[in-house]
Parts: structure tokens; sequence; C-alpha cells
């Protein structure tokens, strides 16, 4: 993704760290966001303090993770998929940092590192795409985690897998295709 990045936007400076541990002077940021990342550190509140540290004061964190899977109609296609006919422990990943799926998880990992003014607003979009295997194919490509987990199914379960979301998904066709209601969560603080 870095290599990518940089490729898109050479005028950008891209660095790789690790968020529990950030590589920058204390109060140098005026802004730090996180884009679905801080449910995939081991532990979300001392990634946000480290975010808080190199904030300067007066300085906003935001960052998103995604709503439960029951706000999140193409996860709750693909859980409910897997947990019909393939085995949804298969994976044996770590579980996310924080169980961050509702509102009131990220407030609190906000607080407990020590944010000001921390608010949250949910965000719902639709996720768009022409066929009904784009939709476990996303996953498999875009989504760690879940990628794990659908290839570690049984090859014997895929068919049934694949048919039960592309039944699920069949309500939410349109003309130009599928668009599938997704939910994230937004949160922000501010460095006191």
């Amino acid at each position: 993704m870095i290599g990518l990045a940089r490729a898109t936007h050479p005028e950008i400076r891209f660095e790789e760290g690790d968020a529990e541990a950030l590589p920058f002077a204390d109060a140098s940021f005026d802004a730090v966001v996180s884009n679905f990342g801080i449910h995939h550190v081991p532990d979300p509140v001392r990634a946000l303090s480290e975010a808080r540290r190199v904030l300067r004061p007066d300085g906003r964190m935001a960052f998103t993770s995604w709503a439960a899977p029951a706000e999140n109609i193409a996860w709750k296609l693909l859980f409910d998929a897997i947990s019909a006919h393939g085995d949804p422990k298969a994976a044996k990943t770590p579980p996310s940092g924080g169980g961050l799926r509702k509102p009131e998880d990220l407030l609190r990992v906000l607080d407990a590192a020590g944010f000001a003014q921390i608010e949250e607003h949910k965000v719902d979009r639709e996720w768009r795409f022409a066929a009904a295997g784009d939709l476990i194919e996303g996953f498999r490509r875009g989504a760690v985690r879940i990628a794990v987990l659908i290839g570690v199914q049984p090859a014997s379960a895929q068919p049934a897998i694949e048919a039960t979301i592309a039944r699920g998904i069949a309500a939410y066709r349109g003309s130009g295709g599928f668009a599938v209601p997704i939910a994230a969560v937004l949160a922000s603080g501010v460095r006191p």
C-alpha cells in the first residue's frame, strides 16, 4: 500500500512505523488520522496514546472502525454464510484490538488515551459492485482478517458459502449491479 501511495502521490512523504511507538517527536502534528487501522493494533489505547503524544495541544485525532455486522450487511451476509456452511473459527487469527464495533467502544478508547472533546458519528454508505461474486472477491482482496477467514474454509464449503451470499445480496440488486449497505463509526478527540 505504501508503494502504491508513493507512486500515486510522489509529493507526499510516506513513512512506515509502529502505531504503538510512533517515530515522531512530541507535539509535532496538528492532526492524526487512522482509516480502519486502530482496530488492527494489539492495544488501541496505547496506539491512541501515541497519537496524543505526537499531537500539539488542541490537535485532533480521528479514526474509523467498522460497525458491528448487524449494521454492515456485507459483513453479515459473509458471516452468516460461513456460519451456515463453514467454520467461523477456522482462521485462528488473533482478535482485533479492543473489540471496536460500537460507538461507545471508540469513545471508551479515546477517553482512556486521554483525549478531550470526544465524539462519534455513524457513517452509512453502500458498497457497489457489478456481480454477486464481487462481494467475496472484495473481501479476499481488501480485508486482511476476513480474507484469511474465507481462505481457510474447506474447499467443499466454498460453493455453498458463495451461493448463500449470492442469494442474500439479491435484495440489493439495482439497475447497475448491487449496492450493499455498510456502516462505520468515525470517532475523534482533541489533545487537551
